[in-house]
């Protein structure tokens, strides 16, 4: 059994997910191989969820998919997971209130795709934080699990822990304010109601870093490769500050709790792994105008989002190193 463990960790973004994608596209392409090929566990929150579940789960092909065909996902505003519909607009017209989204685009593609496939055919290790509402806790969709592997004693069964994929997406990315929370059945009955992990895992790299040490405990490396949305730069000034009322620091507060959640998370890991073998890509982002939101796919955030993965793969020492390190992993060595 390999002595190093190899993990990846995408981080949630909305449609900044389109970062780690083009990142990922030009990993697969560099190395001739699939990203469930490369690593041991793959994790990620919200979007970054909905890319970890096509990189690792087969689809109709029978294979999981390209990260160069999960970037369409991103890229094309009429096919967007982020669509609103006539009806929700006209409601939340009549309440005054901004309409969320519905998840005709998201249930049409995860149906297309996964069918009745289920959590337990994933190619490798998967982890997926969500929120369970009823319980008030965090709960994580784990493959080996739902394989049967590391049930926690009799009155644990696998059938509890095996949930169709396609529901999974909607789980995954039921962000508050922008999707419904997801009512999800496993193979056995259970029913969680459950929104996307944001709330606690906006960077999932720690709770893939413990589960890492629960699959292999045996490993001598724990290695991981974690993958940003980029950042937006742009601060907030004491004189902007001030002048927010207690509706606009709601509006903000989500904002700068994640941006606050993903740097303390990047430091702790930062601290138990070391440079060597944490590697996280995360450019800035050269933002114009200040994004709206997770949702906003103006073309002019996707030039930029574009333009920050292009510089992180050409320019990024760190990026260089992961690929070479994973082309070692594609290509070993023969004694």
């Amino acid at each position: 059994m390999p002595e190093t463990m190899r993990i990846l960790s995408i981080d949630a973004g909305g449609v900044r997910g389109l970062l780690p994608a083009l990142l990922l596209s030009e990993i697969e392409a560099r190395t001739g191989k699939q990203i469930w090929q490369l690593f041991d566990l793959v994790t990620g929150t919200g979007t970054g969820a909905l890319l970890a579940i096509g990189l690792t789960v087969p689809a109709r092909s029978g294979k999981p998919l390209p990260a160069a065909k999960l970037q369409t996902i991103f890229d094309q505003p009429k096919r967007s997971l982020y669509r609103r519909t006539w009806l929700r607009k006209f409601a939340a017209h009549l309440r005054g209130v901004q309409p969320n989204y519905s998840n005709s685009n998201l249930r049409v593609w995860a149906q297309h795709h996964y069918m009745d496939t289920t959590l337990s055919e994933a190619k490798t290790g998967l982890l997926l934080p969500v929120y369970d509402l009823e319980r008030r806790q965090p709960y994580f969709f784990k493959s080996w699990k739902a394989q049967g592997q590391q049930l926690k004693d009799k009155s644990e069964i696998y059938q509890d822990r095996n949930f169709r994929v396609r529901d999974m997406v909607g789980a995954t990315m039921a962000e508050p304010g922008l999707f419904d929370p997801k009512i999800i059945g496993s193979q056995s009955g259970r029913r969680l109601t459950v929104i996307d992990g944001n709330l606690f895992a906006a960077h999932p790299g720690l709770c893939g870093l413990v589960s890492s040490h629960r699959l292999r405990p045996e490993a001598k490396t724990y290695r991981m490769v974690s993958l940003g949305t980029g950042q937006d730069t742009k601060g907030v000034s004491l004189l902007q500050a001030r002048g927010w009322d207690s509706l606009k620091w709601q509006k903000q507060m989500l904002n700068l709790a994640l941006d606050g959640m993903q740097g303390s998370i990047d430091y702790q890991l930062r601290e138990i792994l070391g440079p060597e073998n944490y590697l996280r890509v995360n450019p800035e982002l050269a933002l114009r105008k200040p994004l709206r939101g997770p949702d906003d796919l103006r073309l002019i955030h996707r030039d930029a989002v574009r333009k920050a993965a292009m510089g992180a793969i050409e320019k990024d020492p760190i990026f260089s190193t992961i690929l070479s390190d994973l082309n070692r992993v594609a290509s070993p060595a023969v004694p």
